[in-house]
């Protein structure tokens, strides 16, 4: 049985996007998009919930406002420098975002379960 690298790659996507998100690897979202015949942007706004879950995961404030600088700026380039914010980006699909968020509560490592229930306590006072 074989699969093309086109229809490979649509089918790792959720896999791969939060991954490459959250490095900030813009070349490689470039690469795959032009494959796709698609943009970046329009990668992330189709797998959004799945990227910012992974991005809020992320050890360190540090690592995550770098990733949401970068999706910020992959996303403000695309709308030709409209004003978009990290709250409009998480509005547009809070639903997903927080079903993704809760799959990870029941995480067996019990670090990251308790991370995430932080994370959502913290949303919710």
């Amino acid at each position: 049985m074989s699969i093309s690298p086109t229809d490979f790659i649509s089918v790792t996507l959720p896999r791969t996007l939060p991954q490459l998100f959250a490095g900030c690897e813009l070349k490689v979202l470039e690469a795959i998009a032009k494959d796709l015949a698609t943009k970046p942007s329009s990668l992330f706004l189709k797998h959004s919930h799945e990227v910012l879950a992974h991005v809020f995961l992320l050890q360190g404030p540090g690592q995550t406002n770098k990733a949401l600088t970068f999706i910020l700026k992959v996303l403000t380039d695309a709308a030709e420098n409209a004003t978009i914010d990290i709250q409009n980006v998480v509005k547009s699909c809070v639903v997903p975002l927080l079903a993704e968020l809760v799959i990870v509560m029941g995480d067996e490592n019990a670090e990251t379960a308790e991370m995430v229930s932080s994370l959502l306590f913290s949303c919710l006072v």
